[in-house]
């Protein structure tokens, strides 16, 4: 795993963290990127992950945010508030994991959080991540 540009993630106060969407495993490899500031990050993500048998207690233990893609008020509300508290929020602007590894267009949620709580929106890439698990392919843990 390579991490390049830590320094940009601040030390204390709120953030939005964006990145490119490739994988079920991204939220891990993004969140990497804010440890060396000793930073946790709270993503969201769809509702329907909080409601799996196995991912679900794993996403909120971990404090993440449940979004319902049909309204998605309160958990806008909530990430606004994280943010005001001084929390990092992590936020895949497209939405879905992208199967053509390919930026799709971003939703603007990102960026009305970051431009409402007063925040830097700190983009970050991913590439990788996809040779492990993606939609539409097989798993492959063997690296």
């Amino acid at each position: 795993i390579d991490t390049q540009g830590s320094e940009h993630i601040p030390k204390t106060g709120g953030a939005v963290l964006v990145s490119n969407h490739i994988s079920y495993l991204d939220f891990i490899f993004t969140g990497l990127g804010a440890l060396p500031q000793k930073r946790l990050v709270r993503f969201m993500a769809k509702e329907s992950v909080f409601r799996h048998k196995i991912s679900g207690p794993l996403m909120r233990g971990m404090k993440h945010i449940p979004v319902d893609r049909k309204q998605g008020e309160d958990a806008y509300a909530h990430a606004l508030q994280s943010l005001r508290s001084g929390e990092i929020v992590g936020v895949f602007p497209e939405a879905t994991i992208s199967q053509s590894f390919t930026l799709k267009s971003f939703k603007s949620g990102a960026a009305r959080l970051a431009q409402e709580a007063g925040v830097p929106l700190i983009p970050m890439a991913l590439w990788g991540t996809q040779r492990i698990w993606t939609k539409g392919r097989p798993r492959n843990f063997s690296r």
